[in-house]
């Protein structure tokens, strides 16, 4: 249920591969674990090739990050999944530290992009990010994260009543606020979807910079939404 197992690997750079799934049941296409930190993916394909509409038949994630450390996602390409990247901490009291996401092209996911939980020195950078199937969350959706923080230079697209950005228990410090910078997001209404989430929504934080971003929201048949 697996393509690749690295749960046990640490410090693994890996250029310019295909993942892909053809057919078969898929739990994650690459699966880490508390004992890969430093791995890195450069240049590689990940693509649900089945891209089942429904959930059930999609692969849980594209990458599954385990618990790792300083897990890095470089120029990277993601097609279908639930989730394209899963940035996973293990809890509040034990936080992954010094994932980097960044320059990567994501498209037709069904749940995010990107999901990352229970991180520190955290930076979503420079990503492209197209639709997510379901219209009830965010393409981006950063929870329960800690210190540096930077989310900065992504754009983020929606057409079907999905929210771009959701962000929940970001925390920086008095000397390291978490940094939201220069994002452009775009959540267009195209009228098949039964809602229409918040285009840029932060739940709750501290120290927290909110600068230089762009939020563009077109909801014709909607009323009484919010652009951020």
């Amino acid at each position: 249920s697996i393509i690749v197992n690295l749960e046990n690997v640490a410090h693994m750079r890996l250029r310019n591969i295909d993942f892909v799934r053809r057919n078969g049941a898929l739990e994650q296409m690459v699966q880490m674990g508390q004992n890969s930190d430093g791995c890195r993916f450069e240049g590689c394909r990940f693509i649900d090739s089945l891209a089942n509409p429904e959930a059930l038949m999609r692969i849980g994630s594209m990458i599954n990050s385990g618990y790792s450390d300083g897990m890095q996602v470089l120029g990277c390409t993601f097609e279908g999944g639930l989730v394209g990247v899963k940035a996973l901490g293990s809890s509040s009291e034990s936080l992954s530290m010094g994932v980097a996401i960044c320059g990567n092209r994501f498209s037709n996911q069904y749940n995010n992009a990107v999901q990352a939980v229970y991180q520190t020195n955290l930076t979503i950078d420079g990503n492209e990010m197209y639709d997510v199937l379901t219209n009830g969350g965010f393409v981006a959706q950063v929870n329960d994260c800690y210190g540096s923080i930077s989310l900065q230079r992504n754009r983020i697209f929606t057409s079907n009543g999905a929210g771009a950005m959701g962000l929940s228990g970001l925390t920086g410090t008095a000397t390291a606020h978490a940094l939201v910078a220069n994002n452009m997001m775009v959540c267009e209404d195209n009228g098949n979807a039964n809602s229409q989430w918040t285009p840029f929504n932060i739940i709750s934080g501290s120290y927290i910079e909110v600068v230089y971003n762009s939020v563009k929201m077109t909801a014709p048949t909607r009323s009484g939404i919010a652009a951020a």
